[in-house]
């Protein structure tokens, strides 16, 4: 199964997280407390801080394969399969499913009668319908929808803070990952 991503990431840190959804992995409050740094009134080393966070959140997002925060994806494939599993799961909802034609067109498809969705939080689309009345003139499905963590477990808040620690007292060294981030990782890695 091939396909290709295209990801609006709804993240930013902030000192208390929206309802509903996760803002984003950790807060500054929290990494800062982790770090046990007291740098003042410094909005530059805040700036650093909640930059590392984001990228700890997006390297972690991507080494277990998940979305942790809100984001809406965008999933494309070409393949002809019965089956499409959206990649970067828990899948929230799904907003739409275009066929596309050779022409570049994009027909609007129906829940039920068009496709159908099946699984809970790994969504596979069953595309069967779609492939067995194209007559060869479909190039591609589109498939939107968002995807995040209803609950961020605390494992993982554990391997962001401890990434950024390891990114924050490291900085412009190469020094590799450090061996606790991926062992907290490994029980919710998707492959």
């Amino acid at each position: 199964m091939s396909y290709t991503l295209s990801i609006a990431d709804k993240g930013q840190v902030e000192t208390s997280p929206a309802s509903g959804f996760v803002v984003d992995l950790v807060t500054l409050a929290e990494a800062k407390n982790y770090l046990k740094q007291d740098y003042g009134t410094l909005t530059v080393e805040d700036t650093l801080v909640k930059d590392l966070i984001q990228s700890a959140r997006t390297w972690i997002e991507q080494w277990i394969g998940q979305s942790i925060i809100k984001k809406t994806i965008t999933a494309y494939t070409s393949d002809e399969m019965e089956y499409f599993t959206l990649p970067m799961p828990p899948i929230n909802t799904i907003t739409t499913v275009h066929r596309i034609a050779l022409d570049g067109t994009a027909t609007l498809l129906t829940l039920n009668t068009d496709y159908y969705s099946i699984g809970v939080q790994s969504i596979t689309v069953c595309m069967y319908p779609v492939w067995s009345t194209s007559g060869g003139s479909i190039v591609g499905l589109k498939v939107v929808y968002d995807a995040y963590m209803a609950e961020v477990p605390k494992a993982i808040k554990e391997a962001c803070l401890a990434l950024v620690s390891h990114m924050y007292f490291n900085r412009g060294a190469d020094v590799g990952m450090p061996a606790g981030v991926i062992d907290k990782l490994k029980p919710f890695r998707k492959l």
